[in-house]
């Protein structure tokens, strides 16, 4: 039996099985029994309900979801790589879309005046009194805005490239900024890709059940509203503009 029965907006169900693939060797395809795949067919020939595979590729911390049909036989396994199963991927069926929004993003952490503020060496001692965010230089003010910033930061694919302390003339620190932006942009373009919405999600799952590469704790969802879009739908920002495209699998 599939894990999951999703009914999409259009009122159209879906039967999906969940597989989580992590090979020594990077290019080795997911490879499930053809015996499984079958079963998992027929059951949802019963239900006259489309069976599609979920696929977490988690060396890349990448969620495809791909038709069972799109599967190879080789013997006695059914197998897809990830390059086929990026081309053939329907995640946005499911609501995924990929974030692009405009670099670099900053956090400040703000030190407090009031407070002993020392330097010995390369260390330095503060009291961090508050925090500013910025996008591309400008400051993030809304709160929706700054949360929003602060998990692409954290949790987004872009890495971190700064890190520093600035002084005042007095040689004591104000503030310690933290920067991240792509490796690679396209010049004019104005913005860059920072994940998928399945992508940031897992980032955060995975931050916060995990220890060590060994699973600490669970995250439990209780109340359902809990579980909201990264991103609102209806989300229009101001100083933090975000481009979202939702990506097509291709036809044959």
């Amino acid at each position: 039996m599939p894990d999951f029965r999703v009914v999409l907006d259009s009122n159209e169900q879906r039967l999906i099985e969940v597989k989580s693939h992590f090979p020594s060797d990077p290019r080795r395809p997911l490879r499930i029994p053809c015996r499984y795949v079958d079963a998992l067919r027929r059951y949802a020939e019963l239900f006259d309900t489309p069976l599609k595979l979920a696929i977490y590729w988690a060396r890349w911390n990448l969620w495809t979801l791909v038709d069972h049909a799109r599967l190879s036989s080789s013997g006695r396994y059914s197998e897809i790589g990830l390059e086929e199963a990026m081309m053939r991927n329907e995640m946005s069926d499911l609501g995924d879309v990929t974030i692009g929004t405009r670099y670099p993003l900053e956090l400040r952490l703000l030190a407090s005046t009031t407070a002993p503020r020392t330097v010995e060496g390369d260390y330095v001692s503060m009291r961090v009194a508050g925090y500013e965010v910025r996008c591309a230089g400008v400051p993030v003010t809304r709160p929706e805005e700054k949360r929003l910033a602060i998990y692409l930061m954290m949790f987004g694919k872009w890495p971190e490239t700064e890190a520093l302390v600035e002084f005042d003339d007095d040689g004591l620190p104000t503030a310690a900024v933290h920067q991240i932006e792509p490796e690679v942009k396209n010049e004019g373009q104005g913005f860059e890709m920072i994940g998928a919405l399945s992508s940031l999600f897992s980032k955060f799952y995975n931050f916060s059940t995990m220890e060590g590469g060994k699973v600490a704790r669970l995250l439990r969802f209780d109340d359902l509203s809990r579980i909201e879009p990264i991103v609102p739908k209806d989300y229009h920002g101001q100083a933090l503009p975000l481009w979202r495209f939702r990506l097509q699998p291709a036809t044959d």
